[in-house]
């Protein structure tokens, strides 16, 4: 059976600062800092189909449902892997940044 994600209150926020972060057109070094950082992390840590999809939704700023009917997916299945792609990605930057 697989492990269930449990999702804190504070997920969302944090998801919805990220993803703010990503959209700043600003040239702070801080935020290009965060930046490579996240694409290290993502290159490096997530599966090729967590990748593929955290790319699309973050960077390219499509929905869930525009991300599955592209892959040829389920909403629900693009979801739970969206889901573990950013615990893996917010438990890995809570260490980092």
């Amino acid at each position: 059976m697989p492990r269930r994600i449990r999702i804190n209150p504070s997920f969302a926020d944090v998801d919805s600062d990220l993803r703010n972060l990503l959209d700043s057109p600003q040239a702070d070094s801080s935020v290009t800092r965060i930046k490579k950082i996240l694409l290290d992390i993502i290159k490096n840590e997530l599966t090729p189909r967590q990748s593929q999809i955290i790319m699309l939704y973050y960077f390219q700023g499509l929905t869930l449902p525009q991300i599955a009917s592209s892959l040829n997916l389920s909403v629900p299945s693009v979801s739970i892997t969206m889901k573990r792609a950013r615990y893996k990605l917010f438990r890995i930057l809570k260490y980092i940044i």
